[in-house]
């Protein structure tokens, strides 16, 4: 199964449930389904107005965050191959 549709299986009928609690600047962070796929969505919108289509390769040097989050999943959205790289690199 694409990783696109696993997100929208994994996400439909739970849009209000909590999909992911964080830190940020020392304060946690909740966030439900339909907020993670509001903000994957607009990253989505932002890789393909930069004109990234389906098979383009994106790097990304992020640590363990949220963004990171945001940009895997948009990735998989537009259909471009998410290619982390290692911040300890």
């Amino acid at each position: 199964m694409h990783e696109a549709a696993l997100f929208a299986q994994t996400r439909e009928g739970r849009a209000n449930r909590v999909a992911v609690e964080y830190f940020e600047n020392g304060a946690l962070r909740v966030l439900t389904w339909a907020e993670v796929d509001a903000r994957v969505n607009r990253m989505a919108r932002e890789l393909a107005s930069r004109g990234l289509k389906p098979r383009d390769r994106l790097c990304i040097r992020l640590a363990n965050c949220m963004p990171f989050v945001d940009v895997v999943f948009a990735c998989a959205k537009v259909g471009v191959v998410c290619v982390p790289i290692n911040i300890l690199y």
